[in-house]
This record gives structure tokens, C-alpha cells and sequence, in this order.
């Protein structure tokens, strides 16, 4: 099993010397630091704590309001990082006969953007802890280089894991054809379907395309052929099989995520407490 330090080492490393200009812990900033470095600790465990969820069902709701008649139906199940059943209904068009599907019973499709977040946030609470075991021995004094460093550290972490949470990767249609999503449901979803599913901050994103093919006038100079998005509009190229489609109907659906919205709130405040607290040691 890797140590702790191990996990450290993929970041800035910590200075554990002590500095000339000592603080001890019984002034004022020293029971200060004491208590923010707890109150990160807390936050911390709880955030990673809420990962740890029993299967829960949400119902997807239309992320374009527009949509009137048509888009995206259904429910899916999700325990911590991984969708273990989806009943999805679209309504590619008014005029399209609705497309029913579900995943297969031999199927989950993990997402890999809540795995990354909380092993980011893991590794903070590693750091953080370290402090509270040197903090808790019988050492009368830390230097404030070694509290700025633990700072610094555990700030990328909780950024990292956010940014996981807010930046989804954005992909090709080239790349999602290529995906394998579409396998996992049962009955087929039609040839000319595409889905995808993604991490938003707080809620589960669906979309849902169909593409045609279209002679007349695709080219390979379409500024959209290739083009790396969240989102892929109605209009937008790709090629598969030497050939060029346009996507015909585009459609999005999300459900709120209620644990992991508690998630983002913690480490919000997280962030907030850790940059405060560097701000006061940096001009001490």
C-alpha cells in the first residue's frame, strides 16, 4: 500500500524544518490555524464521506426549455461513481416515433469524473491529517512555512477535484460514435443515435443526437468536423466510415445530484477558509 508521503509527492513537496521565525501554539494565530485546519479536516471528511452513497433514482428533467413536444425522458440510478441502470425515452422530433431503451442487466457505465474528484479530495485529507498528527504530539511550535505548504497543497487538491466536477472533457462526435455508449442499452438504440453522459458541477448531464447523412453540401472544411465540444448543435459535422453526417436533432436532460451538491458547497468552503487563512500567515 502507498504511504501517505508517496501520495504527497505528486505535488509541491512539504518542508517539515522549522523556520527562524517560530509561532507558537498559544498565540492567537497559532489556535487560529489550529481551528481552521480542523474545520478543513471536517469538511473534508464529510465531503468524502457523501461519495458513499446508497443506489439512488433521480428523474431526468429537459435541459432546453424549448423543447416542447420533444427531447429527453426517463430515470437513472446512481451509487457514488457509477450509473447502474438508465430508462431513457427520446422524442428525436415532432414528427419521430419515440425511441424506448434501457441498459442491458449485464451493464453499468462508471464515470470517471466522480472517481477522479474524490481521489483528489482524499489526498488532501491525507495532507490535512498530517498536520493534525504533528499538531496533536508534544511539539510546541511549527514554523509558518510548513502550515503555507500544507496550504498550498491541499488548495490544488481541492481545486483539482473541482475542476473535475466543472470542466467535463469535451469530446468529438468522432469520439463518442467511437464511445461504446450505445451498446449498453437494450433494445439497440437505432444506428443513427448518439448519447453521451457527463458530470455538471452537480447534476448528471444526458444528450442525445441523431445524425444523417447529407451529399449535397458537406465538405471536410466544415469548421465543426472535429471540433471538440460539451455540446454538439444541430448542424454540426463529423465522419465515420470515410463518410460525412450532420447531426439532425439534438437534445439534453440532467438530474440534480443532491450529495454531490453538497460536495461542491464544502469544498467551496473549503477553498474560501484555506486561501483566507494563507492570506493572514503570508502578511504576519
Amino acid at each position: 500500500m502507498k504511504s501517505k508521503h508517496h501520495k504527497i509527492a505528486m505535488y509541491e513537496p512539504l518542508y517539515y524544518g522549522r523556520a527562524h521565525h517560530i509561532m507558537p501554539h498559544e498565540d492567537i494565530l497559532g489556535r487560529e490555524i489550529k481551528a481552521v485546519m480542523s474545520q478543513l479536516c471536517g469538511l473534508l471528511s464529510s465531503s468524502i464521506s457523501m461519495f458513499t452513497s446508497a443506489p439512488s433514482s433521480y428523474q431526468l428533467q429537459p435541459y432546453d426549455r424549448d423543447s416542447i413536444g420533444c427531447g429527453i425522458k426517463g430515470n437513472v440510478v446512481l451509487q457514488e461513481d457509477t450509473l447502474c441502470s438508465m430508462d431513457l425515452t427520446v422524442k428525436p422530433a415532432k414528427t419521430s416515433s419515440l425511441i424506448r431503451s434501457i441498459f442491458r442487466e449485464d451493464k453499468q457505465w462508471k464515470l470517471q469524473q466522480i472517481q477522479d474528484a474524490i481521489n483528489h479530495l482524499k489526498i488532501g485529507f491525507n495532507m490535512i491529517s498530517m498536520f493534525e498528527d504533528t499538531s496533536n504530539c508534544d511539539v510546541d511550535e511549527y514554523s509558518k512555512t510548513f502550515v503555507i505548504d500544507i496550504l498550498n497543497n491541499l488548495l490544488r487538491c481541492v481545486n483539482l477535484s473541482r475542476k473535475r466536477l466543472f470542466s467535463p472533457c469535451k469530446l468529438t462526435l468522432e469520439a463518442l460514435v467511437s464511445s461504446g455508449i450505445v451498446k449498453i442499452f437494450s433494445p439497440p438504440l437505432p444506428g443513427d443515435n448518439i448519447v453521451n453522459f457527463y458530470i455538471l458541477e452537480d447534476c448528471l448531464v444526458i444528450t442525445h443526437y441523431t445524425v444523417q447523412q447529407n451529399h449535397a453540401h458537406l465538405t471536410k472544411s466544415s469548421p465543426t468536423l472535429h471540433l471538440e465540444q460539451l455540446f454538439h448543435p444541430v448542424g454540426s459535422v463529423l465522419e465515420h466510415s470515410g463518410s460525412l453526417y450532420e447531426i439532425a436533432t439534438a437534445h439534453r436532460s440532467f438530474c440534480l445530484i443532491p450529495w454531490l451538491s453538497k460536495v461542491v458547497s464544502a469544498t467551496d468552503i473549503c477553498l474560501q477558509l484555506g486561501n483566507q487563512l494563507k492570506e493572514k500567515l503570508t502578511l504576519s
